[in-house]
Protein backbone atom coordinates (compact mmCIF):
# COMPACT_ATOMS: atom_id res chain seq x y z
CA UNK A 1 0.00 0.00 0.00
CA UNK A 2 1.38 3.49 -0.39
CA UNK A 3 0.09 5.58 2.21
CA UNK A 4 -1.56 8.94 1.62
CA UNK A 5 0.92 11.77 2.80
CA UNK A 6 -1.11 14.88 2.14
CA UNK A 7 -4.35 14.80 2.66
CA UNK A 8 -4.73 18.35 1.48
CA UNK A 9 -6.77 19.57 -0.76
CA UNK A 10 -6.10 22.00 -4.10
CA UNK A 11 -8.15 24.80 -4.01
CA UNK A 12 -9.59 25.15 -7.47
CA UNK A 13 -11.37 28.84 -7.09
CA UNK A 14 -12.93 29.89 -10.26
CA UNK A 15 -12.52 34.01 -11.67
CA UNK A 16 -15.87 35.20 -11.12
CA UNK A 17 -18.52 34.56 -13.74
CA UNK A 18 -19.12 38.42 -14.90
CA UNK A 19 -15.16 37.99 -16.12
CA UNK A 20 -15.90 34.92 -17.57
CA UNK A 21 -17.91 34.80 -21.62
CA UNK A 22 -18.71 31.46 -19.72
CA UNK A 23 -22.37 31.14 -19.10
CA UNK A 24 -23.83 28.14 -17.27
CA UNK A 25 -27.29 28.65 -18.53
CA UNK A 26 -25.78 27.72 -21.94
CA UNK A 27 -24.45 24.46 -21.00
CA UNK A 28 -27.55 23.37 -18.86
CA UNK A 29 -29.05 19.99 -20.06
CA UNK A 30 -32.19 20.30 -22.57
CA UNK A 31 -35.98 20.42 -20.51
CA UNK A 32 -37.01 17.03 -19.92
CA UNK A 33 -37.50 13.91 -17.49
CA UNK A 34 -33.76 13.77 -16.34
CA UNK A 35 -33.56 17.21 -15.42
CA UNK A 36 -36.67 17.62 -13.72
CA UNK A 37 -36.03 14.90 -11.36
CA UNK A 38 -32.57 16.19 -10.48
CA UNK A 39 -34.14 20.25 -10.07
CA UNK A 40 -36.59 18.32 -7.58
CA UNK A 41 -33.85 16.02 -6.11
CA UNK A 42 -31.01 19.29 -5.52
CA UNK A 43 -33.80 22.43 -5.05
CA UNK A 44 -32.30 25.04 -2.41
CA UNK A 45 -29.59 22.15 -1.35
CA UNK A 46 -25.94 22.72 -1.51
CA UNK A 47 -25.05 19.81 -3.67
CA UNK A 48 -21.80 18.03 -3.33
CA UNK A 49 -20.67 16.10 -6.24
CA UNK A 50 -17.53 13.64 -5.49
CA UNK A 51 -15.33 12.26 -8.27
CA UNK A 52 -13.25 9.70 -7.95
CA UNK A 53 -11.75 6.41 -8.24
CA UNK A 54 -14.71 3.75 -8.67
CA UNK A 55 -13.70 0.21 -10.18
CA UNK A 56 -10.34 0.85 -9.26
CA UNK A 57 -10.90 1.06 -5.82
CA UNK A 58 -8.67 3.00 -3.38
CA UNK A 59 -4.93 2.00 -1.89
CA UNK A 60 -5.19 3.70 1.50
CA UNK A 61 -8.58 3.12 2.53
CA UNK A 62 -8.30 4.97 5.64
CA UNK A 63 -7.28 7.91 5.21
CA UNK A 64 -9.74 8.39 1.86
CA UNK A 65 -12.32 7.55 4.31
CA UNK A 66 -11.20 10.48 6.67
CA UNK A 67 -11.43 12.78 4.62
CA UNK A 68 -14.73 11.90 2.80
CA UNK A 69 -15.97 12.36 6.70
CA UNK A 70 -14.30 15.31 7.18
CA UNK A 71 -15.63 17.09 4.23
CA UNK A 72 -18.78 15.50 5.00
CA UNK A 73 -18.78 17.01 8.76
CA UNK A 74 -17.97 20.49 7.36
CA UNK A 75 -20.66 20.52 5.02
CA UNK A 76 -22.96 19.26 8.43
CA UNK A 77 -21.31 22.36 10.11
CA UNK A 78 -21.31 24.95 7.44
CA UNK A 79 -25.17 24.73 5.94
CA UNK A 80 -26.88 22.21 8.32
CA UNK A 81 -27.04 18.54 7.15
CA UNK A 82 -30.40 18.64 5.81
CA UNK A 83 -29.69 21.66 3.78
CA UNK A 84 -27.45 19.44 2.08
CA UNK A 85 -27.07 16.74 -1.22
CA UNK A 86 -24.49 14.34 -1.86
CA UNK A 87 -23.94 13.38 -4.96
CA UNK A 88 -21.98 10.85 -7.20
CA UNK A 89 -22.08 8.08 -9.63
CA UNK A 90 -24.90 5.66 -7.39
CA UNK A 91 -22.41 2.58 -7.24
CA UNK A 92 -20.63 1.28 -4.18
CA UNK A 93 -16.92 0.90 -5.16
CA UNK A 94 -14.66 3.10 -4.69
CA UNK A 95 -15.74 6.76 -4.44
CA UNK A 96 -19.40 5.69 -3.83
CA UNK A 97 -18.44 4.99 -0.02
CA UNK A 98 -19.05 8.45 0.21
CA UNK A 99 -22.98 7.29 0.38
CA UNK A 100 -22.59 5.05 3.46
CA UNK A 101 -20.38 7.97 5.45
CA UNK A 102 -23.05 10.36 4.78
CA UNK A 103 -26.00 8.44 5.99
CA UNK A 104 -24.19 8.44 8.99
CA UNK A 105 -24.41 13.14 9.02
CA UNK A 106 -27.92 12.05 7.88
CA UNK A 107 -27.44 13.40 4.34
CA UNK A 108 -29.71 13.48 1.82
CA UNK A 109 -27.36 11.73 -0.90
CA UNK A 110 -28.18 11.07 -4.99
CA UNK A 111 -26.85 8.69 -7.67
CA UNK A 112 -26.37 9.59 -11.66
CA UNK A 113 -25.32 7.20 -13.72
CA UNK A 114 -24.96 5.38 -16.89
CA UNK A 115 -28.38 3.15 -18.09
CA UNK A 116 -25.34 0.39 -18.08
CA UNK A 117 -25.94 0.01 -14.25
CA UNK A 118 -29.68 -1.06 -13.84
CA UNK A 119 -29.52 -4.44 -12.98
CA UNK A 120 -26.15 -4.69 -11.99
CA UNK A 121 -26.32 -5.22 -7.97
CA UNK A 122 -23.83 -2.76 -7.52
CA UNK A 123 -26.16 0.01 -6.69
CA UNK A 124 -24.77 1.59 -3.15
CA UNK A 125 -27.36 0.63 -0.61
CA UNK A 126 -27.10 4.26 0.75
CA UNK A 127 -27.92 6.02 -2.19
CA UNK A 128 -31.70 7.29 -1.60
CA UNK A 129 -32.22 8.09 -5.07
CA UNK A 130 -30.96 7.03 -8.83
CA UNK A 131 -31.16 8.55 -11.93
CA UNK A 132 -29.78 6.28 -14.45
CA UNK A 133 -28.94 8.18 -18.15
CA UNK A 134 -29.19 6.88 -21.03
CA UNK A 135 -25.72 5.84 -22.63
CA UNK A 136 -25.80 4.24 -26.25
CA UNK A 137 -21.77 4.19 -26.38
CA UNK A 138 -20.99 2.68 -23.08
CA UNK A 139 -18.73 5.04 -21.78
CA UNK A 140 -20.25 5.36 -18.80
CA UNK A 141 -20.21 8.88 -18.60
CA UNK A 142 -23.82 10.56 -17.72
CA UNK A 143 -23.42 13.03 -20.59
CA UNK A 144 -26.06 15.29 -22.42
CA UNK A 145 -25.97 16.67 -26.07
CA UNK A 146 -25.80 20.38 -26.11
CA UNK A 147 -24.99 21.06 -29.71
CA UNK A 148 -24.44 17.51 -31.86
CA UNK A 149 -23.56 18.89 -34.74
CA UNK A 150 -20.38 20.44 -33.11
CA UNK A 151 -20.43 17.51 -30.84
CA UNK A 152 -20.90 19.46 -27.89
CA UNK A 153 -21.87 17.86 -24.56
CA UNK A 154 -22.28 18.54 -20.95
CA UNK A 155 -22.29 16.53 -17.74
CA UNK A 156 -25.20 16.05 -15.68
CA UNK A 157 -22.61 15.65 -12.71
CA UNK A 158 -21.11 19.04 -13.47
CA UNK A 159 -24.67 20.30 -13.94
CA UNK A 160 -26.07 19.85 -10.73
CA UNK A 161 -23.43 21.50 -8.91
CA UNK A 162 -23.23 24.49 -11.49
CA UNK A 163 -25.34 27.76 -11.49
CA UNK A 164 -27.43 26.79 -13.93
CA UNK A 165 -29.05 24.33 -11.28
CA UNK A 166 -31.92 25.33 -8.65
CA UNK A 167 -29.55 24.45 -6.03
CA UNK A 168 -28.55 26.88 -3.66
CA UNK A 169 -24.83 26.30 -4.05
CA UNK A 170 -22.73 23.48 -5.24
CA UNK A 171 -18.79 22.35 -4.72
CA UNK A 172 -17.27 19.89 -6.94
CA UNK A 173 -14.55 17.13 -5.12
CA UNK A 174 -12.26 15.24 -6.66
CA UNK A 175 -10.76 12.39 -4.88
CA UNK A 176 -7.89 11.19 -7.57
CA UNK A 177 -9.85 9.52 -10.15
CA UNK A 178 -9.37 8.67 -13.53
CA UNK A 179 -9.82 10.43 -17.19
CA UNK A 180 -13.95 10.80 -16.36
CA UNK A 181 -12.76 12.91 -13.16
CA UNK A 182 -10.51 14.74 -15.57
CA UNK A 183 -13.08 15.95 -18.12
CA UNK A 184 -15.84 16.65 -15.21
CA UNK A 185 -12.72 19.03 -13.53
CA UNK A 186 -12.25 20.79 -17.03
CA UNK A 187 -16.20 21.23 -16.88
CA UNK A 188 -16.31 22.80 -13.74
CA UNK A 189 -13.78 25.08 -14.19
CA UNK A 190 -15.23 26.18 -17.09
CA UNK A 191 -18.64 26.50 -15.49
CA UNK A 192 -16.97 28.75 -12.52
CA UNK A 193 -17.27 25.69 -10.09
CA UNK A 194 -15.54 25.95 -6.77
CA UNK A 195 -13.81 22.52 -6.93
CA UNK A 196 -11.37 20.77 -4.47
CA UNK A 197 -9.08 18.34 -5.94
CA UNK A 198 -7.19 15.16 -3.69
CA UNK A 199 -4.38 14.64 -6.12
CA UNK A 200 -2.25 11.86 -3.81
CA UNK A 201 -5.01 9.19 -3.77
CA UNK A 202 -3.98 6.35 -5.33
CA UNK A 203 -5.88 3.42 -6.79
CA UNK A 204 -5.80 -0.17 -5.32
CA UNK A 205 -2.12 -1.47 -6.36
CA UNK A 206 -3.30 -4.62 -6.84
CA UNK A 207 -5.36 -3.36 -9.58
CA UNK A 208 -3.53 -1.15 -10.66
CA UNK A 209 -0.89 -4.13 -11.65
CA UNK A 210 -3.58 -6.29 -13.23
CA UNK A 211 -4.85 -2.86 -15.34
CA UNK A 212 -0.78 -2.17 -16.38
CA UNK A 213 -0.62 -5.60 -17.05
CA UNK A 214 -3.61 -5.58 -19.88
CA UNK A 215 -2.55 -2.07 -21.22
CA UNK A 216 0.80 -1.43 -20.29
CA UNK A 217 2.02 2.32 -20.07
CA UNK A 218 -1.47 3.64 -18.88
CA UNK A 219 -1.28 6.40 -16.25
CA UNK A 220 -2.85 5.44 -13.65
CA UNK A 221 -3.56 8.57 -11.74
CA UNK A 222 -4.93 10.90 -14.39
CA UNK A 223 -6.35 13.71 -12.02
CA UNK A 224 -2.75 14.08 -10.55
CA UNK A 225 -0.96 14.35 -14.23
CA UNK A 226 -3.63 16.92 -14.74
CA UNK A 227 -3.44 18.72 -11.78
CA UNK A 228 0.24 18.93 -11.98
CA UNK A 229 -0.01 20.59 -15.90
CA UNK A 230 -3.03 22.87 -14.77
CA UNK A 231 -0.38 24.39 -12.07
CA UNK A 232 2.52 24.69 -13.95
Amino acid sequence: MIPVINQTAVFIRPASLSSSSVNPNDFAPPAGEIKSTLDQHIKGKQVLVFSGFSGMGYDDVKAFKTSLESTLREASLNHGNHNVVVVAGATSVGIGEVYSLAKKFEIKTLGIVSEKAKGGGEIASGCDDVVYVPDKQGSWQVLYDIDKAKGLTGSYMTYVASKASPASGGEFFAFGGGDVTVSELKEAKKLGITTRVYPDFQPNQDKVKERQGNKPGSDMTPVKTYLTQTLE
